[in-house]
């Protein structure tokens, strides 16, 4: 049998790499790849390990620490110049699917650098044990590699995820101290840090700031806002603007803490900033771009499930005969999150582009949410469902 050339093999492992979602079966594939390469003599190299180790940590629809103890397996396999996947023979069914004994080789051992311990820390955090966590961090420390910006996300996620913004301003004061551009997506990960740990003030100053990018004529109030985040180490950068990430960002955490009047406007500038008017019709036509819209919808159905305020029976009637119920308005009638606010949103939703699928999680978010402000009306409820099954 032909063996298969080298570049093509260096070009497989790319093209299985650019691959959306990270799935466990791409996981075997690229093993495999990048297993022929170094059986047939190739060199696999150190971005080539980096990705395995990053496709090792995902595919599984939670991250355990068993699947933290797969990425060290690659790991140690790098560390220890071993063939891909060697440290996998000690592993049940699944994950022994390369053949290959650890051999002597002549191959230079290969370094581990920043990447490789970032991927292995982003892993640990995923898992949301604090045992994986230490041990990546021990890694890290001892490598004496200087840590990224990347890095540095990644220690803002993990104290964001444990509420202790006290530990995001560490991070954010090491970030300053070390002279590194915090960038879009540290801005980003600030505005959630502080949105989703109940500091909607900040999360807000950080978004007014890197809006007011957007135009060219400068303004005295902004600029004493972004002096007022440096001093607490949040530099925003003046060179970037808000993307997609931005927006969602700020409308989960308005959403989560029952902030609706806030959610539509945030909503609004997305929607003004993605597609500018006089190119976008009443809602977005392409489907890709449109896409972007759909984790936002979500995060506000999921708002209506968190508060929403369902009539309540005020007597029962009689019509033709039938007994019903009549229903008033919300008890709290100074909550927004009613079925009259829902509605037109879920009206909206519908106008998305053909072709885009909802998924499942947020059909079933949208039908919890009629759930709960329409006080479980199973005329609605039937009504909704019609809907949805007829748009998509």
């Amino acid at each position: 049998r032909l063996p298969i050339p080298w570049q093509h093999l260096h070009r497989l492992t790319r093209l299985i790499a650019s691959v959306r979602p990270r799935t466990r079966s791409l996981f075997i594939r690229l093993l495999s790849v990048i297993s022929t390469i170094h059986k047939t003599g190739g060199t696999v190299q150190l971005w080539q390990w980096n990705v395995l180790l990053d496709f090792a940590g995902k595919g599984w629809r939670k991250t355990t620490p068993e699947t933290f103890r797969t990425a060290l397996d690659v790991y140690h396999d790098l560390i220890s110049n071993n063939p891909p996947g060697a440290c996998f023979s000690k592993k049940p069914v699944g994950l022994n699917a390369i053949d290959e004994e650890p051999t002597e080789s002549v191959r230079p051992n290969l370094e581990p650098d920043i990447w490789t311990f970032t991927t292995l820390l982003n892993i640990a955090i995923s898992t949301s044990e604090a045992k994986p966590v230490r041990q990546a961090v021990a890694l890290l420390e001892s490598s004496g590699q200087r840590p990224s910006v990347v890095t540095y996300l990644s220690y803002i996620r993990y104290y964001t995820k444990l509420g202790r913004l006290l530990g995001v301003r560490s991070v954010l004061a090491q970030i300053v101290s070390n002279d590194i551009e915090l960038g879009l997506d540290g801005t980003n990960a600030c505005i959630w840090a502080f949105g989703r740990n109940n500091r909607l003030d900040t999360a807000e100053t950080i978004y007014k700031v890197l809006r007011s990018n957007m135009s060219q004529h400068p303004d005295p109030e902004i600029e004493q806002l972004r002096r007022r985040l440096a001093e607490e180490n949040i530099r925003v950068p003046s060179n970037v603007v808000p993307d997609h990430i931005t927006y969602t960002c700020l409308i989960q955490a308005y959403a989560y803490r029952g902030h609706l009047h806030e959610c539509l406007i945030a909503f609004m500038d997305m929607i003004t900033a993605l597609d500018p008017p006089g190119k976008r019709k009443t809602t977005p036509e392409d489907p890709e771009k449109a896409q972007l819209y759909l984790p936002v919808y979500r995060a506000i159905f999921i708002g209506f499930v968190r508060h929403g305020k369902a009539p309540h029976l005020v007597q029962p009637g009689a019509r033709y005969g039938a007994e019903i119920l009549v229903l008033s308005p919300a008890a709290d009638d100074s909550s927004p999150w009613t079925l009259k606010a829902l509605d037109p949103l879920f009206e909206d939703f519908l106008r998305i582009p053909r072709g885009m699928e909802p998924t499942e999680n947020l059909i079933f978010w949208i039908l919890t949410a009629f759930t709960k402000t329409s006080g479980e009306d199973k005329q609605k409820l039937r009504q909704v469902y019609g809907l949805l099954e007829e748009r998509f």
